[in-house]
Order: structure tokens, then C-alpha cells, then sequence
């Protein structure tokens, strides 16, 4: 359930203010190269001003992601799943490294809460307030769901599923997570990216460039990874350590990676900044 990037840098991280121990702000990149952003969430947690966070997915991604909430005052990172063992010795020993190195290693309390396995996600949302989801977006649907059930708040990266059956899922969670006033984040990152909220304000407040009347983007990119098979290993393991090859479990490059640039045309298109 690793979703694989290259580690984040903090080079464009936001210095945004927190009025309590109860806000946070989850850092998010979604692509190879890309700074980490920042995206406002706000967790209530009954009794305690400790928010308790669980990482599902331990690869690049993933541990970037939990390594970025932890640079916030109230999250501990108590739980991880993954569906490789190796995959999730490896990555809380990224993040154990970096958050020892930043001397926040007190925020990274994974003891007992390791699970491995593809139904390993269960008990780890059982145990956490916030769940991190970095899995392949094949399996979001499914994580997403239980999360919303169990009344956890969520950060998922994008996409958030790869055909219409994960796409109803979705929503049907997202309409419960509304109800439940769980709050929800989907690493489209850029929409907090400064760069793009200034072009956005000229284009739109300042009528730099016109009227859109019609949108085109490209994405440049290198070859993506591939993982030989490893002697024993069953058809869904290879397929599930090799995910961006198999379009059941990406959705296909242009779901997996283009989506960003297909949200920014949708949104610069639209003009809504909301």
C-alpha cells in the first residue's frame, strides 16, 4: 500500500500562525520535485489537546506526509500500516531519523501499532483521530469509507479512486463526513501553492490576460520506478509493490499524476477560488 515519491522538501512551506494546540496544518506534496505545501485542517479531540495520527501507506509519500504533521504542535504519530512489512520498517525509520534530527523525535510514539497487510488499515483507524491516507488510489475508496464510518477526520492523496464504483464510494463517504462534521483534505496541493493563488488574482482579479476561452497543459516527467519481482512473491504482491503499472490500482498516469494539472485547468477555467 506504499504510494512512492521522492522525499518533500520545506522549501515552500507556509509559516501560517496555530491558535491552539487543536489546529493543525498537514503539509502535502502529491508529485515527484514538488515542495510542501501547506493545507489547514482542524481536528476536535475530546478530552485531550494530543492528537493521535495514524499513517496508512509507508512509502515516500506517506512518510513525508506524516513527518510534515508532525511538525505541529499536538500530533503524534501512534500508528502505521502498511501492506510490506519491509516498506513499513522503512519508512517510520525515515521518520523516526528526520524527526529526531528536527528534535521532535518525542512525536513519533509508534510502539505496539504496526500492522501489516492489506487489510492492516482496520485497526489502525480504529486507534488514531487522524488518518493519513498515501496508499495506492485503487485502495482509497475502501480506506476512505472506513475512516468516515469509524467518525475519523482524513487526509488522503489524490486521486481519491480509479472508476465510477471507487468514485460513488467516495462521495457517499464524503456526504457522511459532512453530516458527521469530520473534516477532510485531498492533496490537490495546488491550490495552497503561492505561485498559483498569484496567478490566479491576476488573471481573474485583475484581468491580466482576459477571458479564458480555452486551456491546455503538459506534464514533463521521467520514466517511472519499477520493482522486480522478488522470488515467492504472489501475483497481488507484485502488483500491489508495482501499483503505478497496473491502472486497477493507479488509474493510469493521467489520473495518477496529470490530475493536478487538470485541476488547475478546471480551476482557472472556472474562476472559483473556493
Amino acid at each position: 500500500m506504499s504510494h512512492e515519491t521522492t522525499p518533500l522538501s520545506p522549501s515552500n512551506v507556509g509559516s501560517d500562525p496555530l491558535t491552539n494546540r487543536r489546529k493543525f496544518i498537514t503539509r502535502a506534496a502529491a508529485v515527484a520535485g514538488a515542495a510542501a505545501l501547506p493545507i489547514e485542517l482542524s481536528a476536535q479531540v475530546a478530552g485531550s489537546d494530543e492528537i493521535k495520527v495514524g499513517l496508512i501507506g509507508c512509502g515516500g509519500r506517506g512518510s513525508g506526509a506524516a513527518a510534515q504533521t508532525m511538525t505541529v504542535d499536538g500530533c503524534r504519530l501512534i500508528a502505521v500500516a502498511d501492506a510490506f512489512q519491509d516498506r513499513l520498517d522503512g519508512g517510520l525509520n525515515n521518520i523516526k531519523g528526520g524527526m529526531e534530527k528536527a528534535g521532535r523525535g518525542d512525536r513519533v510514539a509508534v510502539t505496539d501499532k504496526k500492522y501489516v497487510g492489506l487489510d492492516a488499515y482496520k485497526e489502525l483507524i480504529d486507534n488514531v483521530d487522524l488518518v493519513l491516507v498515501a496508499t495506492p488510489p485503487g485502495f482509497r475508496p475502501i480506506h476512505f469509507e472506513y475512516a468516515v464510518n469509524a467518525g475519523k477526520h482524513v487526509f488522503m492523496e489524490k486521486p481519491v479512486c480509479v472508476d465510477a464504483w471507487g468514485y460513488n464510494k467516495i462521495i457517499k463517504a464524503a456526504q457522511a463526513a459532512d453530516e458527521k462534521g469530520l473534516k477532510v483534505v485531498v492533496g490537490l496541493q495546488r491550490h495552497y501553492q503561492n505561485v498559483y493563488r498569484e496567478a490566479f488574482k491576476k488573471v481573474h482579479e485583475e484581468g491580466m490576460i482576459g477571458d479564458i476561452v480555452s486551456a491546455q497543459a503538459w506534464w514533463n516527467g521521467s520514466r517511472p520506478w519499477i520493482r522486480e519481482r522478488k522470488p515467492g512473491q504472489t501475483e497481488m504482491e507484485y502488483q500491489v509493490m508495482n501499483w503505478y503499472h497496473f491502472a486497477w490500482l493507479s488509474g493510469d498516469h493521467i489520473s495518477e499524476q496529470h490530475v493536478h494539472n487538470i485541476d488547475v485547468i478546471n480551476w482557472f477555467v472556472s474562476g472559483n477560488n473556493e
